[in-house]
């Protein structure tokens, strides 16, 4: 289910929507990814994407697919109107974790942001309590918690320097 939904998104959601992919790799072995978007990046889905998240939802089932739906509407509501950067994964290797890639990445990011003419900051969704303390640590405020099918979600922003 996990793999069929990641295909989604990175086979059908990030190129029809320009979602920008970047990663980290070491001997030829991706270690780490960042997926964002940019603030000139489509923000509605096309006739493409409903067609491919039914098929996914065939595969997952349409309980997956109406989750994952109903948190992004949730998040999406909190995102900031101005102009930004969204980050919308995050993913670190377990045997790399905590050895400052996910870190680069942000930094990545953020670096392209402070250099945007229209950027006003980055934002990004949580729902792992841990993750929260990282994103503080890099800089990141929480703006808005949520709850969603038991889980808690959190909201975060990082205005430009």
């Amino acid at each position: 289910m996990v793999e069929s939904i990641y295909r989604f998104v990175v086979y059908s959601i990030a190129p029809e929507l320009n979602y920008d992919i970047k990663g980290l790799e070491i001997n030829n072995e991706l270690i780490a990814v960042i997926i964002f978007t940019t603030p000139e990046s489509k923000k509605e889905w096309t006739p493409v994407l409903i067609s491919e998240g039914e098929k996914a939802g065939r595969i997952t089932g349409e309980r997956y697919v109406t989750m994952i739906r109903e948190y992004a509407l949730k998040a999406m509501r909190n995102r900031p109107k101005s102009p930004h950067f969204y980050i919308n994964e995050l993913a670190v290797s377990p045997e790399y974790q905590g050895k400052g890639y996910g870190k680069a990445l942000m930094k990545y990011i953020e670096n392209l942001s402070n250099n945007h003419s229209l950027s006003t900051g980055i934002a990004l969704d949580t729902s792992n309590p841990e993750n929260v303390k990282m994103y503080e640590h890099l800089g990141y405020n929480v703006t808005y918690k949520f709850r969603f099918h038991g889980i808690k979600g959190y909201s975060m922003f990082k205005p430009n320097h």
